[in-house]
């Protein structure tokens, strides 16, 4: 592994690594057009069926929207409470994303015969998939495939070959990625920290008045003059209910929203362990596999870990007493089922990641600071 920062945001997550020198010498964004995104189910284990089942599953296809507007969009048209919509992982909102949302079927009073769409809008559709009979856990996704459209196939497809070649050989560090902390408001993991301690005034200040120069105007103005548009809805309800009791405010969001944040700073905090494990040569991925990502009952009993929650002011227990867990994470991935398919002049690059590893990651091997994420 080899130094490198390839953008801002880099330092922001605590990524400082990268495989190789090489790099694709054209420009990359995400958007629909080049970044698609499947979601893979098990559904032997969920038992799905076409027939009949507890739960009704939803096929999402979404592009430039968020999963979590999704789901308010799914509650308020087919008026099913939020809390009851299951989905299983968040899809970047500059893509196009397939994914699937499961509710209780006795909750949707519509027609729920097969290819049924029930819900249509421009950036939008939900359709009636079919039903499984278990109730659907994070253990149930498996990981996702993606589609990455890369510009001028004569000139870029031998040298992202030769990168992708030497990923799947050696591996890549598995550093959480730049959507887990925010891309315009890179700052997610700092409000969960704030959570974390306790310091929820602080949390509230950052999370709903903290400016960066990489938001819209009216994004600015909406912060300074707290007057929140729908596309900042968590902000508003933060603030308005922070009036009688911050803490009450918080405690207000959608609990998956709040673990969000929380997780997040945990992720961070693996992000600088795994970037000090490079950096000082200590070879642990021949001695473990995975580490943990700090948390209660999860603590690796390396020097590694020590510093980075002494440099970041945490004490250990707080975790503990806040009953936050940690888990085990991999140290190295490798993307799966790798292909290239000519599209015209252009190419897709194709791959399977198992469930909670980042597309971001390999992009960002693949094209370095020609990586667009603004």
């Amino acid at each position: 592994m080899k130094p490198c920062y390839c953008n801002d945001l880099d330092i922001v997550a605590g990524i400082s690594f990268c495989l190789t020198r090489e790099k694709i010498d054209a420009k990359y964004s995400f958007s629909p057009e080049t970044f698609h995104v499947i979601e893979i189910i098990d559904w032997r284990s969920l038992g799905f069926n076409i027939d009949n089942g507890d739960y009704i599953v939803l096929k999402i296809e979404k592009k430039n929207i968020d999963t979590f507007t999704v789901a308010d969009v799914v509650s308020k048209t087919l008026g099913v409470p939020r809390s009851n919509i299951i989905y299983l992982g968040l899809k970047d909102k500059r893509s196009y994303s397939v994914q699937y949302f499961f509710l209780k079927k006795y909750l949707v009073r519509r027609d729920l015969k097969i290819g049924s769409v029930l819900i249509e809008q421009d950036n939008l559709v939900a359709i009636v998939h079919g039903f499984v009979r278990r109730k659907p856990r994070k253990e149930h996704l498996l990981g996702n495939m993606f589609r990455v459209l890369i510009s001028d196939y004569n000139k870029n497809h031998h040298k992202a070959r030769s990168i992708i070649d030497k990923i799947c050989i050696h591996g890549l560090p598995s550093y959480y990625g730049y959507q887990r902390f925010g891309v315009t408001r890179p700052n997610t993991h700092y409000v969960g920290k704030m959570l974390l301690l306790g310091e929820y005034v602080d949390a509230l200040h950052e999370f709903v008045e903290g400016a960066y120069l990489s938001e819209s105007i009216e994004s600015l103005k909406s912060r300074k003059y707290k007057v929140f548009p729908y596309s900042m809805r968590y902000e508003f309800q933060v603030f308005k209910r922070s009036m009688s009791s911050v803490y009450h405010s918080w405690m207000s969001l959608d609990s998956r929203l709040f673990n969000l944040f929380i997780e997040s700073y945990q992720s961070y905090l693996f992000n600088r362990m795994l970037s000090k494990i490079f950096l000082l040569k200590r070879n642990v991925a021949n001695k473990v596999n995975e580490v943990c990502v700090p948390g209660m009952d999860c603590l690796d009993p390396f020097d590694i870990v020590t510093e980075v929650l002494l440099d970041e002011g945490i004490d250990y227990n707080v975790f503990s007493a806040r009953r936050i867990r940690g888990w085990r994470r991999s140290i190295l991935f490798r993307p799966r089922d790798v292909r290239f398919e000519r599209h015209g002049t252009d190419f897709y690059l194709v791959f399977r990641l198992e469930k909670g590893f980042f597309a971001s990651i390999v992009l960002r091997e693949l094209f370095k600071e020609n990586l667009e994420l603004k």
